[in-house]
């Protein structure tokens, strides 16, 4: 498992059913450690628990175990944002969405 994989995707399929289709999140901090290895293509689960909102920031605390040990864990914070907003900005600043 890499450290970039490991932030976004339980996040998100943890928050899809609960935002606003107009709505999604976006990162803005992460803080994850590695704690044991883990093979290629090996299985993970990953616990989640939302820690903290404040206004649109939500804080969450995760660790991810292979089965047989935990094999990372940390913080990770997200933004709310407005899809639109946010494609818009995106648009202005680099010419494309």
């Amino acid at each position: 498992m890499s450290r970039p994989n490991m932030p976004s995707f339980p996040f998100l399929l943890a928050l899809c059913p609960y935002l606003d289709q107009r709505l999604g999140t976006a990162g803005n901090h992460v803080d994850l450690s590695h704690v044991a290895p883990m093979p290629v293509g090996g299985e993970m689960t990953a616990k989640i628990h939302l820690d903290a909102i404040d206004g649109t920031k939500l804080t969450f605390s995760v660790a991810v175990a292979d089965g047989y040990a935990l094999v990372g864990k940390g913080t990770h914070e997200r933004a709310i944002i407005d899809r639109s907003r946010f494609d818009l900005a995106t648009f202005k600043r680099f010419g494309t969405a």
